[in-house]
């Protein structure tokens, strides 16, 4: 297993099909790179410096040409594109980007859904998601994910392809979940609505809350969320959201639900 800092998101490379040890690597371009081998060379003898990656990840990414309406057809056209015509290349990530576990109206491609609250407390649009709080693939627009199966069968086929499938999240928890009061799986009973700072919203998309991560709970819905990932088999993990301002415990929260402990098998 092996995770990549960036600057505007947290990337994790998730089940560690890159056969590389588990490490924290920070990407510098290569006009920076004489001085960080400057810097390797002061470190202590005792202290192995990582170094960076001779490229950063390559792949496509759904939001460039489909924004947040990507549909699998889509998806799986542009693997075996990729497969076809880039991997021998070093292109590798299929990456399905924001908004996958919403409907986009007929003719859609971008924007950010206002989440609007109904007569009971319920939101509108209601985002695909299981019983634990945790958001799915709208089967409309990912057919192969009806009847429980998420994104496995799509990173299936993206597997055998020879290539890495990754998703998009956003920080924190549905807000949807919060008012359902969803139970977080392995918690002992904890719901949503007592994990979630109901201060913390996105400025630019109002579907999440952030998650307080002093409270009992909060850190096993992350572990639940890489958990359920990795048995779909995604491979890199884009978390959107956590720089301005800078969410530390959570990035933390989401850095250790991504390491093997007793119990977690990815």
């Amino acid at each position: 297993m092996k995770k990549l800092f960036v600057i505007s998101t947290l990337i994790i490379f998730l089940t560690g099909r890159l056969g590389a040890q588990p490490a924290v690597v920070l990407a510098l371009p290569a006009s920076v790179q004489p001085a960080a081998a400057a810097v390797a060379e002061a470190v202590p003898p005792a202290v192995t410096p990582v170094p960076a990656p001779a490229a950063p990840p390559m792949g496509w990414n759904s939001y460039n040409c489909f924004g947040s309406a990507v549909h699998e057809d889509e998806v799986r056209a542009n693997a075996e594109y990729m497969a076809e015509h880039l991997k021998p290349f070093g292109w590798q990530y299929i990456v399905v980007d924001f908004l996958w576990s919403y409907d986009n109206p007929p003719g859609s491609l971008i924007g950010n859904p206002y989440q609007a609250r109904l007569a009971d407390g319920s939101y509108i649009p209601w985002l695909a998601m299981d019983q634990w709080g945790r958001l799915t693939p709208n089967t409309n627009k990912f057919p192969s994910a009806f009847g429980g199966k998420g994104f496995k069968p799509l990173a299936d086929h993206v597997h055998a392809l020879g290539l890495l499938f990754g998703i998009h999240v956003m920080r924190g928890i549905p807000r949807q979940a919060v008012w359902a009061h969803s139970p977080v799986e392995n918690a002992g009973g904890v719901t949503a609505d007592q994990i979630a700072d109901t201060n913390s919203v996105c400025d630019w998309m109002n579907h999440m809350y952030g998650l307080d991560m002093q409270k009992p709970g909060a850190q096993e819905y992350l572990n639940s969320l890489l958990r359920l990932y990795a048995d779909w088999g995604v491979d890199f993990i884009k978390v959107d959201d956590l720089s301005r301002p800078y969410h530390q415990p959570e990035i933390e929260g989401y850095l250790k639900a991504s390491k093997p402990a007793k119990g977690r098998s990815y």
